[in-house]
């Protein structure tokens, strides 16, 4: 029953009461004024029952069905949902087994510009022409150029290598729809200020797992991470991606900015693509140079940090260690992972050993900033010039005994040295066996009259 209906009830009840008490006044009012008659006994008066009241009836409630949980979007969804952003699976299987890209960026802020070849599954090749070097990766090679010098790649730089290629891989997000792959939800993040989702693959091709970022609302991917190595250090790999563009029907995040341990050291940007083009020949790892053949090459001005070492030539690779870390520490460069040793002291000068003076070298890009004069090492300008060179493969005190050879080559050809004799050492000694060590002599020469 309604509040209003209730009130109208104990109003209409208020007014009988109060007309029943009206008339019982003026009745005994009138009752005072007759003659009283006799009267017989009374009966006795029943006592009033107490009234029940009124109940409204109670209408029977609906029993509320339990809800299902709302379920969270697997990682298998969340990575078709990117796929189909990129352009579709089909659409991303056909253009990319095969293309020719042309990019630029920086590396440790030096800039660079570069030409990507790559057929899938996994052959890849970077030429920065500028530099006069390249970058070639494949199942079961690695190698490098400095020149025309070929330098296969440690057993180290291999496995760094083959974790580029695995997260290169994912990047194209369709090979982690393959066989072995195993995904896993990596939860939802914050990346600045963009709702990212994660995903989490292992397994399959990939040399170790690796998480990816998408976007929420565009689907569109904002970083892989991965914990491995680069430039032979141990971290965590991240690559931010960020503006996405339409390359000739695929859309795929032209920037990315790659950091170790928070650092960025890379930034690239996609100037061009060709999908499904790419010229063979340019994968194919280059024939080395001949061994012993002497050379004469034009070197540009360049840095070099330098470190002195006196003493036998067993404290040399203490002064090799002592002057990476100090050129890492300060955030320089190497032009390549090369040391290059200038023996200004040697076996033909002092019979004694302790008296050996030897600097060792390193080249580099040119920094933003110099860094503060430490004693023990200096960073000096070499002037533009000429060297005589050769390539010679073997044990270092073995390979020295070319030196005589190379200077008198020199000599009948017109050339007078002008500095001292030089090795530059392309491969890590504690990792290769000696008779394959790779190793470039020089002098530095100039054209006689």
């Amino acid at each position: 029953m309604s509040k209003s209906w209730v009130m109208l009830l104990v109003a209409i009840a208020a007014v009988g009461a109060m007309d029943c008490k009206k008339k019982t006044e003026d009745s005994g009012q009138a009752a005072a004024n007759a003659p009283v008659e006799p009267t017989g006994p009374t009966a006795p008066v029943e006592p009033t029952k107490a009234v029940e009241p009124v109940k409204a009836p109670v209408e029977p409630t609906t029993p509320v069905e339990p809800t299902e949980p709302v379920k969270a979007e697997g990682p298998g969804a969340v990575l078709d949902k990117a796929i189909e952003a990129a352009g579709g699976l089909e659409n991303l299987q056909t253009k990319t087994a095969a293309m020719t890209m042309e990019t630029e960026g920086k590396f440790f802020g030096q800039p660079y510009k570069a030409t990507n070849y790559f057929k899938a599954p996994g052959t890849s090749v970077m030429v920065i022409a500028e530099m006069e070097m390249s970058m070639g990766h494949s199942a079961d090679a690695c190698w490098s150029t400095m020149g025309e010098i070929v330098i296969d790649c440690s057993k180290a730089e291999k496995d760094e290598s083959d974790e580029m290629a695995s997260a290169m891989a994912a990047m194209m997000l369709y090979p982690l729809k393959s066989e072995g792959v195993t995904l896993e939800d990596a939860g939802e993040s914050d990346l600045n200020g963009t709702a990212a989702v994660g995903v989490k693959a292992s397994g399959g091709f990939l040399k170790m797992p690796v998480t990816l970022y998408f976007d929420k609302a565009s689907n569109a991917l904002l970083r892989i991470t991965y914990d491995g190595h680069f430039m032979m250090e141990p971290g965590t790999v991240e690559t931010n991606y960020s503006d996405v563009k339409d390359f000739d029907g695929l859309k795929l995040p032209a920037t990315s900015a790659t950091s170790v341990g928070g650092k960025v050291l890379i930034e690239e940007t996609i100037v061009s693509v060709k999908w499904g083009e790419v010229d063979e020949a340019k994968l194919a790892k280059p024939a080395q140079v001949p061994f012993g053949e002497t050379k004469v090459k034009a070197m540009p001005e360049h840095l070099v940090v330098v470190t002195k070492v006196t003493g036998a030539y067993d404290k040399l690779g203490e002064g090799v260690k002592a002057l990476f870390g100090w050129v890492m520490q300060n955030n320089l460069v190497p032009m390549m992972a090369a040391p290059t040793f200038m023996f200004l002291k040697g076996p033909g000068d002092t019979q004694n050993a302790e008296e050996y003076e030897t600097e060792i070298g390193v080249s580099i890009f040119p920094p933003a900033a110099m860094p503060a004069v430490v004693e023990g090492f200096e960073i000096r300008t070499m002037p533009a010039g000429e060297i005589a060179w050769r390539l010679e493969q073997g044990p270092p005190e073995q390979v020295a005994g070319h030196f005589e050879e190379l200077a008198k080559w020199a000599e009948d050809n017109g050339y007078a040295t002008a500095g001292p004799a030089a090795m530059t050492m392309f491969s890590n000694p504690e990792e290769t066996p000696a008779e394959q060590l790779l190793e470039v002599l020089f002098f530095p020469v100039t054209k006689k009259e």
